[in-house]
């Protein structure tokens, strides 16, 4: 299991030193800050550079260079607070994805939905 993670130009313009890593086209810089933002460089998949329309993290729709690879697994970015829920279910041991999974499946279900459709007679009234 993968957890896969996209960073936008328009975001990584604004953290310290990006700007001019790739003004330069330093690659070698310009995966540090992708690393220190959670992609996992050294994957076998590698990173990714497309252009799309996506909408960036400060929520505005535009259209730019996206970094897309696999998010990092290890303690370090799983404590920085800014690893995704797929991060830690990508680091977990096999038993524990499945009741990860089985746990995130409660919530994902529309019985509830029936229910409340339906109504009681108390909602009738």
């Amino acid at each position: 299991m993968k957890s896969y993670i996209a960073l936008s130009l328009s975001d990584l313009i604004l953290v310290q030193g990006f700007a001019e890593a790739f003004s330069d086209k330093d690659t070698k810089r310009i995966h540090k800050i992708l690393f220190q933002n959670g992609m996992n460089i050294k994957d076998e998949e590698g990173v990714e550079e497309v252009i799309v329309n996506h909408r960036n993290l400060q929520g505005k729709e535009i259209n730019c260079l996206v970094y897309r690879g696999t998010e990092r697994t290890d303690k370090e970015w799983l404590n920085s607070g800014a690893a995704t829920l797929e991060a830690y279910m990508a680091s977990a041991d096999t038993d524990t994805q499945k009741d990860m999974i089985r746990m995130s499946r409660r919530y994902n279900n529309y019985e509830h939905v029936e229910r409340i459709g339906k109504g009681s007679k108390s909602d009738k009234n």
